[in-house]
């Protein structure tokens, strides 16, 4: 079910997020305001792979990973400078998944169960891409 809320978007805004769509299963709620008309499918599709990420960790293991892999992000790259503040968010493989599949119309009918878990190496990967750049800058 899609809604239109914009307390919650206030709510985070003043928490210091700024989101135009969030999933709160089993809402999608977007900010309509915010969004450009061509990227509302776009942001949808986006939000229904997180539908389908809550429904197979049974919606309680999602919130619960979700806030391990940021929280986990935010520690491992704390030391990092000359980062985006919000990598610690689009490293988390959830968000990963969504990111990389939001375009593609057909991506919920063909997705393998827990695709999201793929997403997990990728994570690894670009966050130690992230700490060698840092270490060989430090170093110069």
């Amino acid at each position: 079910m899609i809604l239109k809320n914009k307390f919650i978007f206030w709510f985070l805004k003043l928490l210091g997020f700024e989101v135009i769509a969030i999933t709160i299963y089993p809402f999608i709620i977007l900010n309509f305001d915010e969004i450009p008309k061509h990227d509302l499918v776009r942001i949808i599709n986006h939000e229904k792979i997180h539908l389908a990420q809550f429904k197979e960790l049974w919606v309680i293991g999602f919130y619960f990973l979700y806030i391990f892999y940021w929280l986990k992000n935010i520690i491992t790259l704390r030391e990092v400078k000359d980062i985006p503040e919000d990598a610690a968010y689009f490293l988390i493989p959830f968000e990963i998944e969504a990111f990389l599949n939001e375009s593609d119309k057909q991506y919920l009918s063909k997705r393998k169960r827990n695709e999201w878990s793929r997403y997990i190496k990728k994570t690894s990967e670009i966050k130690q891409t992230y700490l060698e750049t840092d270490q060989k800058n430090n170093k110069s």
